[in-house]
């Protein structure tokens, strides 16, 4: 009898010890266990949208609803962190949970998780934090206002407390308080450049039992004055004089200038000075932005050397101006001087030739001209040509006399450029603009050492023929040639390159031309660096 009392007293004591183990591994009221969930199905999401609002020493709890949830589990902590199931805990079936009679001044962090039918709890919400008073916000201390184009940011260091911040703004047009920020800063928008704005700020830490926010006083105000972003430095990349058809048949002088688009530029202004100590005028209107890339300087003193700059504009706000650049027009013809117009140049075996195809020459060395006859030409025309054979090379001319309104030119290099100049033969004779059979050549903008050494960095604008398929890079060990390829560039967008297969100490020469398939242009300006 003893020994079955014992047995069963042990037994007991099994019994015990394991329902004890069954407690400890079962999960807390309401908490869940996500390791228990039936195979395939997860946890539920984590609560998102999770908003806090002071009133009082009350905080309310606001959140999205989570898909599948059948209450919501809210834990808190004294502090800034809060743990899942902490010992103040509580569950409601809203989105939304109330806690009061909390402490002045005493920081709690708040964390949320939903949980389905079966009160398996899922992932938690981000922590955040509330501290309830009865005391207003201090003011927003080192407010900083930066200025932009039509806009103006603001930054500010957090104040203790603050759930949101008000920002005032007042100006010539009137006062205006924005969109409270949850965040110390804000972004004022949609405003006009050159008008000064002054701001404050305002903290706000919740609302009283009456509903109206608690906020505190403003910072010192800080003033911003929006202006368009300053735009960049054009650079002239063509200048051209020659003479035009003018009034009753007279030649007239011009300039024309061509130059690179900049960002942020509104408007171009051209700036010309005749001589070294003329006086500076600007012959773009101010009045009535002009925002092309080209300008045309009609009616220059002829003989007289011009200095022109060019000078980008964002709404008012001036860049740098270019490089100068010299332009001397072409001699006044005697009034009433005719010069010939209509001049064409092109190969012979052109396909719908503009010239005579009567003229007699090779399809492939030889190059035609032709222009409008001039009825006071009595003593014939004079044609006038350069070419330059070869990159770093002398620039080669030539010139002959015709008596009717073409010319054939034999013996020429097929693949280069070459620019013609026809004039009525005698003093009394006009001359017709320039006229060019290839592409005009790109123009250089710098060529200097590498900052890491043993190499040559260069820059340069591209050719403004649209005809240019190849650009090609041409050195040379001396300024008078002569300069062999170093690399080539397909189509015409290549404006930087840097040279590696150069020696130290030895100062190289620089030239560019431009290929259109068939000609290959003239130097372009001649740069020197020494690796």
């Amino acid at each position: 009898m003893l020994k079955y009392r014992m047995a069963r007293l042990k037994a007991f004591r099994l019994i015990r010890v394991w329902a004890y183990a069954l407690v400890l591994a079962s999960p807390l009221p309401g908490c869940g266990n996500m390791d228990s969930l039936p195979s395939g199905e997860p946890p539920l999401q984590a609560p998102d949208g999770v908003v806090v609002e002071i009133v009082d020493l009350s905080v309310r709890l606001t959140w999205n609803p989570v898909p599948g949830a059948s209450t919501y589990l809210v834990s808190w902590d004294e502090g800034s962190t809060a743990t899942p199931g902490s010992a103040h805990h509580a569950t409601t079936t809203n989105t939304s949970y109330l806690l009061t009679g909390l402490a002045s001044e005493q920081t709690y962090a708040y964390v949320i998780q939903a949980a389905n039918g079966r009160g398996d709890a899922g992932y938690p919400s981000s922590v955040v934090t509330a501290t309830p008073s009865t005391a207003l916000p201090g003011a927003p201390q080192r407010v900083q206002a930066t200025a932009g184009d039509g806009l103006v940011t603001l930054q500010w260091e957090p104040v203790a407390g603050a759930l949101t911040y008000r920002v005032s703004v007042s100006s010539k047009d009137g006062n205006q308080t924005l969109k409270d920020v949850a965040l110390p800063k804000a972004l004022h928008t949609s405003l006009r450049n050159g008008v000064t704005y002054s701001y404050t700020v305002r903290a706000i830490n919740g609302i009283d039992r009456n509903g109206v926010d608690r906020v505190g006083p403003p910072s010192d105000p800080v003033d911003a004055k929006p202006m368009p972003t300053q735009p960049g430095v054009p650079v002239i990349i063509d200048v051209t004089v020659g003479l035009e058809n003018g009034a009753a048949g007279l030649s007239s002088p011009f300039v024309d200038l061509s130059w690179t688009a900049v960002d942020y530029a509104s408007e171009y202004r051209v700036y010309a000075k005749k001589g070294l100590t003329g006086t500076e005028e600007s012959l773009t209107l101010r009045d009535v932005p002009f925002k092309a890339t080209r300008y045309t300087h009609r009616g220059p003193e002829i003989g007289s050397m011009y200095f022109y700059s060019v000078e980008a504009v964002n709404d008012g706000v001036p860049g740098g101006r270019s490089e100068e650049v010299r332009a001397t027009p072409l001699p006044s013809p005697l009034p009433g001087a005719p010069f010939p117009t209509g001049l064409a140049v092109e190969p012979v075996g052109t396909t719908s030739p503009l010239c005579p195809t009567a003229l007699s020459g090779s399809a492939t060395n030889d190059i035609v001209v032709c222009w409008s006859p001039v009825s006071a030409a009595d003593s014939g025309y004079r044609v006038s040509w350069q070419w330059q054979p070869a990159p770093c090379g002398p620039i080669s001319s030539g010139s002959d006399t015709v008596a009717t309104n073409s010319y054939l030119q034999t013996g020429t290099i097929q693949d280069a450029s070459y620019t013609y100049t026809v004039q009525v033969n005698g003093s009394a004779g006009g001359t017709a603009p320039n006229v060019l059979l290839g592409p005009l050549a790109p123009r250089t903008v710098s060529a200097a050492p590498s900052s890491g050494g043993g190499a040559v960095d260069l820059e340069w604008t591209t050719s403004t023929s649209t005809t240019v398929a190849e650009q090609r890079l041409y050195r040379g060990s001396s300024a008078a040639g002569p300069c062999t390829l170093v690399t080539s560039f397909a189509g015409n967008s290549s404006t930087t390159y840097t040279d590696t297969s150069v020696s130290t100490g030895t100062t190289y020469y620089y030239v560019l031309r431009a290929f259109d398939g068939t000609r290959e242009s003239m130097d372009s300006d001649q740069l020197s660096a020494t690796p």
